[in-house]
């Protein structure tokens, strides 16, 4: 079944309004008894995941630095939670000022997907790992408290507001990246006549005042889902990064103590390490194909400058460059390929210095 795109992001925000993630569309009345539940489930919650680690620390007997990442780990998930909850309380006037501006780009470019494909593969993944993570945990119901079930089920919850995050930032970039390359179609077409004609052509002219307004319209889409997201993925990323140092440490922990029957708990800490790292993955990735794409309409225009000596390619090369979207977490670092290596760079000296201090200490 194909479904605009447009109508896909719309969806996808709406089910995570629900969840908490972004802000609510309701009436007031509505809108207050929302948040208040969510804020309730969200405590409850809290309590009972830090009564779970906490009863987990105790059995497994964690030395000093395992229950240090693990409660790092916590404080990360909790800042999360509280960005997606201080999201949903604040004003959604990024959130209407985006869609607003992707409908009139919708207006004059559009684009279908394969909804079951795309909802399938991400819902599918979600519910794989999180039943393998409670048959893991359930083998030790005898030892946990009642708590145990919500928090399980609140675990669940938070992944899904992290997919639901990071399909709504996924869709708005690939919305944002295949609208740069219709842009450039057009582009093209417009700049295709000769040059001698292009200039007393009066269509030409009012093609080149609409490419400058939808270049204008995507850099203003693509700031207002940054500035939306920004707090979000930047908590996600750190979340991501020290769960991994956290999972590493505790398989190190493992091994040292040669206690092989909590391996089986653990699996869902791997679990949830993978999930984290995909949807990392996927968020980076699809921003990185916005500013390829940018930069592939910037490349068009300096070849159409180049070749025609057009004026107004000159005007449309400079604007390109001037409001080349760029996406950042919260503005502490630029979301693009290059953050990988640095990510994984860091990852691998912390976990070089967890492996030394591990080995030196046995």
């Amino acid at each position: 079944m194909l479904k605009r795109d447009i109508c896909v992001i719309k969806s996808i925000f709406v089910a995570a309004s629900y969840l908490g993630t972004f802000p609510l569309e309701h009436k007031t009345i509505q809108r207050r008894v929302l948040i208040a539940i969510l804020t309730i489930v969200h405590m409850i919650g809290a309590i009972c995941i830090i009564m779970d680690y906490k009863h987990i620390s105790t059995s497994m007997k964690f030395e000093v630095t395992e229950k240090f990442l693990m409660a790092v780990q916590m404080m990360a998930l909790f800042l999360f939670n509280g960005h997606c909850l201080y999201g949903s309380i604040n004003d959604n006037s990024l959130w209407k000022s985006f869609f607003e501006n992707i409908e009139k780009i919708n207006k004059r470019f559009k684009h279908s997907i394969k909804l079951v494909k795309v909802m399938f593969k991400w819902i599918l993944f979600v519910l794989f790992y999180s039943c393998i993570y409670i048959i893991a945990v359930w083998r030790r119901r005898a030892e946990m408290s009642n708590y145990f079930l919500f928090s399980s089920v609140y675990w669940v919850m938070l992944h899904l507001e992290m997919l639901l995050l990071t399909l709504v930032t996924c869709q708005s970039s690939n919305f944002l990246s295949i609208r740069y390359t219709q842009l450039q179609k057009f582009l093209l077409e417009t700049f295709s006549a000769d040059s001698i004609t292009i200039d007393e052509d009066l269509s030409h002219y009012e093609n080149v005042q609409e490419i400058k307004l939808y270049i204008l319209t995507i850099h203003k889409a693509a700031t207002d889902i940054n500035r939306a997201t920004g707090k979000m993925v930047l908590t996600l990323l750190i979340l991501t990064f020290l769960s991994m140092l956290s999972i590493f440490n505790l398989l190190l922990f493992i091994y040292k103590t040669m206690n092989f029957w909590h391996f089986l708990p653990s699996i869902g800490k791997v679990l949830e390490n993978v999930s984290l790292l995909v949807f990392s993955l996927a968020i980076i990735l699809s921003c990185d194909k916005v500013e390829k794409t940018s930069k592939e309409l910037i490349n068009t225009c300096t070849y159409i400058y180049a070749s025609k000596g057009s004026e107004d390619a000159l005007m449309l090369l400079n604007l390109a460059k001037e409001l080349r979207p760029k996406f950042t977490a919260a503005g502490f670092f630029e979301i693009n390929q290059r953050l990988l290596p640095t990510f994984l760079s860091n990852l691998s000296t912390y976990l070089i210095i967890i492996l030394q201090f591990k080995f030196s200490a046995l």
